[in-house]
């Protein structure tokens, strides 16, 4: 079970590189992004440096009412400021509109760490959330994910 995190809590991450899984509710769990426009900003955001620090975001996928990821926390990082940096950044990103009182997430996350060498593993489970949700019949007709793999595989493409 994810254990819930609080942004004041101090350096979750141990020192070194770690991999968590990741969810942040939108405030109320209210489904922004339903919404075409913020949900392709945030998504045009994964592309961006700021939010990330040195650390990496591996796999997301933006739920009508979260954000849920695969992080490797870098050395010089901490899960609770890379998640803050996220917050920030997305909800500069969205509408005014769309916020309440100007917040547009929960106070605190989800995270659960990821065993070693289990990041592609938790990356399949994690894209295919639309899917079990309902969203898409398959993950190729959800438009909001991305994995640093599929990234790698567009760049290099196999010879052959």
């Amino acid at each position: 079970m994810p254990a819930r995190v609080g942004e004041s809590e101090g350096a979750y991450a141990p020192p070194g590189l770690q991999c968590w899984r990741l969810a942040v509710h939108t405030l109320f769990r209210r489904p922004v992004f339903d919404d075409t426009e913020a949900a392709r900003a945030v998504s045009r955001l994964h592309g961006q440096p700021g939010p990330w620090g040195d650390s990496r975001c591996l796999a997301w996928v933006l739920m009508p009412e979260s954000w849920q990821a695969l992080v490797e926390v870098g050395p010089c990082d901490s899960l609770e400021r890379l998640v803050q940096r996220f917050k920030t950044a997305s909800a500069r990103l969205v509408d005014p509109r769309q916020r309440i009182n100007g917040w547009l997430w929960e106070r605190g996350f989800d995270a659960q760490p990821l065993r070693p060498q289990g990041e592609r593993e938790a990356a399949r489970r994690l894209v295919l959330e639309p899917v079990r949700n309902g969203l898409a019949a398959a993950i190729g007709e959800y438009p909001y994910w991305s994995a640093i793999w599929l990234e790698e595989a567009t760049k290099h493409p196999a010879a052959g």
